[in-house]
């Protein structure tokens, strides 16, 4: 046991400390948090196959997200290799330059899929490790509670940032998104997915704690975990992320109604629900960014256009997980002014990277996790619910922003639903 519990909290050191530097986005900032989670899998694994670590199984259907995403890691690994049938037209094009074809790769920049190929690792990493290394329900709770307080933290930074005009993140020239809070991420739409997951969290915990000790236990017992949700919520407000508040709203109502069964009432799930509408409906529309919501819009429906045209160019082999940034200047709109180097969408720029048959395989992946988190949910499980919300609103954020993909956030994500993902114990 001593040995699960030190993996354990050494990998939610890495969880918890992952937005600190920028959200992890730049490649000095994942890289180092793929190695630690890199070795901490290599541990476990030793230590499972050694017969002193045990193996915790997934609620169904959960463990077919395993092959499905060994499969999909193998193919976008496949796709960086060089010299195979189904080359990248780009490469074909370097005949011009070069006097002849060099051996092409299916993906467009093969460097920038390996990168792709390791975030993917990582992140599928931490959700094996929080699903297998999370304890009983009390340790996974305990571990929620402690994520929810960190980024309380987070939040808290970001609104001070915001109140006093700073232009730095944490020593560094804040390059956009001054009138937002934002901090430790650079995109207040990232920023906004992070907090989102948080509360959403802390909002399964507080009905939990209500579910088995009356609401007076939210001020004698749970009020560290009250304090830090109502700072995530005045973080949210103040990211000014249309996208990341209507998602968390999504969360919201997906922990409500993933209740027990038959421990709460339905009427308070549709209560609730109610309530967390009328409240993000009115804070959207109090918001003040609705002035160029038209223009946005527009540029969006460019962008995913252009993005279902590359698909349509390689349907079956994509161009390249990660490659997205090198093949879109083949196909971008001259109304779009700015540079693009993602789809704003999760799912259309998987489908453009690895291609349909390998986007599916890792949605299917994720959406066997949701399930699995559902299905312990309903079974009591807090870290189930907590997953269900947090899969919820992954998904609908995925829709109309990138902010998933942004490395802090899809391991926050991966840790929160890994854990609500494992079968309970019958101890």
């Amino acid at each position: 046991m001593g040995w699960e519990r030190g993996l354990r909290w050494s990998l939610w050191t890495i969880v918890c400390a992952a937005p600190l530097p920028f959200g992890a986005a730049p490649g000095w900032a994942w890289a180092p948090l793929a190695v630690a989670v890199g070795v901490l899998t290599a541990v476990w694994g030793a230590g499972v196959a050694a017969g002193v670590l045990g193996w915790r199984a997934a609620a169904r259907p959960g463990g077919w997200a395993y092959p499905l995403t060994a499969l999909v890691l193998a193919w976008a690994a496949i796709q960086s290799l060089h010299g195979l049938p189904g080359a990248h037209p780009v490469w074909a094009g370097l005949a011009d330059v070069l006097g002849q074809a060099p051996a092409g790769a299916i993906s467009a920049d093969p460097a920038a899929t390996r990168a792709a190929v390791a975030r993917l690792a990582m992140v599928g990493g931490v959700a094996v490790l929080a699903l297998h290394l999370g304890g009983g329900a009390a340790d996974r709770e305990r571990l929620l509670t402690v994520l929810v307080v960190v980024a309380a933290g987070y939040s808290l930074y970001a609104l001070a940032e915001m109140a006093a005009g700073w232009d730095t993140i944490l020593g560094a020239a804040q390059p956009a998104y001054r009138d937002a809070a934002t901090a430790p991420f650079i995109n207040r739409n990232a920023f906004a997915a992070y907090a989102g997951t948080a509360l959403v969290t802390a909002a399964a915990l507080l009905a939990a704690t209500v579910r088995r000790r009356g609401w007076l236990a939210l001020i004698e017992r749970a009020w560290p975990v009250l304090a830090a949700a109502l700072v995530l919520a005045a973080a949210l407000v103040g990211a000014q992320s249309r996208g990341g508040l209507a998602a968390t709203a999504v969360g919201l109502i997906a922990v409500a109604f993933a209740r027990p069964r038959g421990r709460e009432p339905r009427w308070l799930a549709w209560s609730v629900g109610g309530g967390v509408v009328l409240a993000a409906g009115s804070t959207l529309a109090l918001m003040a960014r609705w002035g160029a919501v038209g223009e946005q819009v527009a540029e969006r429906l460019h962008i995913y256009a252009a993005t279902l045209e590359l698909i349509a160019q390689r349907p079956l082999l994509g161009h390249g997980a990660g490659a997205f940034a090198a093949v879109f200047p083949g196909v971008r709109p001259p109304a779009l002014a700015d540079p693009v180097v993602h789809a704003h969408s999760v799912y259309l720029q998987a489908a453009a990277g690895l291609g349909v048959p390998g986007a599916l395989g890792l949605l299917a992946a994720v959406a066997a996790l949701a399930v699995a988190c559902w299905r312990t949910a309903r079974g009591g499980s807090v870290a189930g619910r907590a997953g269900v919300g947090a899969a919820a609103l992954a998904a609908t954020h995925g829709l109309i922003d990138f902010a998933p993909q942004v490395p802090a956030v899809a391991l926050t994500l991966a840790a929160v639903i890994g854990l609500g993902a494992a079968r309970p114990s019958r101890a």
